[in-house]
């Protein structure tokens, strides 16, 4: 047929953006539903193939043009999968869709993850947007890590939140998962930040309590919220408290169905540490709630 099948996940098959922008030619046009492609990816692939001097086109139907009979599309009201087929809860989907949307539509894009560890989470936003990646931790093995696994369009640093410093205007989009709580002035370094980013950059941030910060009343009484509020900036927050607890289950539930594994591999401590760090979901939720928080919290640069 002159058809080669790819399957993903095999190794040397490009993942279908790639494949899509290297065989676009120069000045060419890519065309497809837009009905069916998601605005993020459309508007990435757009990004993309601006750099060949092509376009999209996704207003038309291509299919229409020769089904001549198709029957009409459902318009019933969506129905959603529960997580054992989906896979994803349907609240955390919409916090990872509502990051996508939060990055701004740009040719090139700049993304920092403070205290970035070995850089998996940058790797995953570049994988999803083509940007640059820049991030700093204390540990120069992490460091030396993540300059191994991400040395495409990359820029990683050995510094410390109290010290570490960047030039204003440098990012579209500053991550922070679970670092805030190790600078000695938070205003301060909320202070910074803002400096970092570039006019309508966003900032997010993952910030708990109940562990290393003491629990406060809800989500605006939060050291994170006081500093953002000292430097008068505006903020959004979303508890996901319910979801990290089933978070924690289904952890604990793999590691104790692992066990057996953990023993055999002579990596029983990595066993006990996972039931060390899951042992608080022994709790009913209610509970659990009372001693623990955790928040998503963002805001963008005016």
């Amino acid at each position: 047929s002159g058809i080669s099948m790819m399957k993903m996940g095999e190794a040397g098959v490009p993942e279908p953006e790639d494949y899509l922008v290297e065989h676009v030619p120069e000045g060419g046009c890519l065309g497809f539903d837009g009905r069916v492609v998601n605005s993020f990816t459309g508007k990435k692939l757009e990004r993309r193939l601006a750099r060949k001097k092509a376009r999209i086109a996704c207003e038309e139907e291509l299919v229409d043009l020769i089904w001549t009979d198709r029957p009409e599309l459902l318009s019933e009201p969506v129905w959603i999968l529960k997580e054992c087929y989906a896979g994803k809860e349907e609240d955390m989907s919409r916090y990872r869709l509502a990051g996508e949307l939060y990055i701004p539509e740009k040719e090139e894009i700049h993304i920092l993850d403070i205290g970035r560890g070995n850089g998996k989470m940058l790797g995953y936003l570049q994988k999803c947007t083509d940007a640059y990646i820049h991030g700093f931790d204390y540990s120069s093995h992490a460091i030396q890590t993540a300059c191994t696994l991400y040395p495409h369009k990359s820029e990683f640093r050995i510094g410390t939140m109290d010290e570490i410093e960047y030039a204003d205007n440098s990012f579209d989009v500053i991550v922070s998962m679970d670092t805030m709580y190790f600078v000695k002035d938070i205003a301060g370094f909320i202070a910074r930040i803002n400096r970092w980013l570039c006019k309508g950059g966003v900032f997010f941030a993952g910030y708990q309590e109940g562990d290393v910060m003491p629990k406060t009343a809800d989500e605006n009484t939060t050291e994170l919220a006081k500093a953002l509020k000292k430097n008068k900036i505006a903020y959004e927050v979303y508890s996901i408290t319910d979801e990290c607890y089933k978070l924690l289950q289904r952890k604990r539930s793999a590691a104790e169905f692992y066990k057996k594994e953990f023993e055999n591999a002579g990596e029983i401590a990595w066993y006990e540490m996972l039931m060390q760090q899951t042992d608080c979901i022994k709790k009913p939720y209610a509970e659990f709630s009372k001693e623990m928080a955790r928040y998503l919290y963002m805001f963008r640069k005016n």
